[in-house]
């Protein structure tokens, strides 16, 4: 497993994400009044966690593939890091130091407050009062496509109606009393609670597209927002999402693949995502 918390010129793959909160007004206009960061740590080309300083969640996916099969949500306001062989005070260093430099640089984000994403030490063999957690569980039509998310007990907490290209029609998501309660903001329940949308896309709550890797989708008209950057290797036509989205995906934004090439790659044990 490769694990990354940052990110490079040559990678698609963006950390952090930075949002700003409406205040509605009177007059019903809109205030731009704070800044918040989600940040991301990913598995290779897929998203692993999304962090927002308050709630982390973590996606767990089917192996050597981009369709998500739960959704842990852990309920702490902040995530403690695991207890390991290292000195505490030399992870916290590391940890605080790249943080730092990950601030340092984001242009227009100079103000953030870095100790705001300091993250607590976990420390051996001490119990944690607060450590439980929420899983939700992905029920995915034939293309890997999240359709409802379900609660332990089978109680649907999530679900959507999707339009031909990958748009939602409804989105309904339900909080349920807990013992720990999970305080989930109106980002937080459009985007957070569960974010995927065609298989290898994630639904970007302030443009209402879809970050696809290397590019970003509209389902309104679905079709890609720029050029394909591998050229004719993905097609005659550069901004093609599929054929259809009955029996294609592309997780990653480059080439497509239809349902049929995956179940023959199955059954002969071929990963037709050799990057992942």
């Amino acid at each position: 497993m490769n694990l990354s918390l940052g990110g490079t010129e040559s990678s698609p793959n963006r950390i952090p994400k930075h949002t700003l909160s409406p205040q509605k007004v009177k007059r019903e206009q809109t205030q731009f009044i704070s800044k918040h960061a989600v940040w991301n740590v990913w598995d290779g080309n897929r998203i692993l966690q999304d962090y927002n300083g308050r709630h982390v969640f973590t996606t767990v996916y089917e192996a050597d593939s981009f369709v998500p099969l739960a959704r842990v949500v852990w309920l702490d306001e902040q995530l403690s890091c695991a207890a390991n062989d290292a000195p505490n005070a030399e992870q916290l260093e590391t940890l605080n130091n790249l943080q730092q430099l990950t601030l340092s640089n984001l242009e227009g984000f100079e103000s953030l407050d870095a100790d705001a994403f300091k993250l607590p030490h976990a420390q051996n063999d001490e119990a944690h009062e607060h450590s439980s957690h929420q899983i939700y569980w992905y029920q995915n039509d034939h293309l890997g496509t999240p359709r409802e998310l379900t609660e332990q007990g089978g109680e649907i907490a999530w679900e959507a109606v999707y339009q031909a290209w990958g748009n939602t029609v409804t989105v309904e998501w339900e909080e349920r009393a807990q013992p720990n309660p999970i305080q989930l903001n109106t980002l937080e329940q459009m985007y957070l609670l569960q974010p995927h949308r065609f298989q290898g896309q994630i639904y970007d709550v302030e443009t209402g597209l879809h970050y696809n890797r290397f590019r970003y989708y509209d389902p309104d008209c679905g079709r890609f927002i720029s050029h394909d950057p591998i050229g004719l290797l993905g097609g005659d036509n550069h901004f093609q999402y599929a054929p259809n989205p009955v029996e294609w995906v592309d997780p990653w934004g480059l080439s497509c693949c239809s349902s049929l090439q995956m179940l023959i790659g199955l059954i002969m044990g071929i990963n037709m995502f050799q990057q992942i």
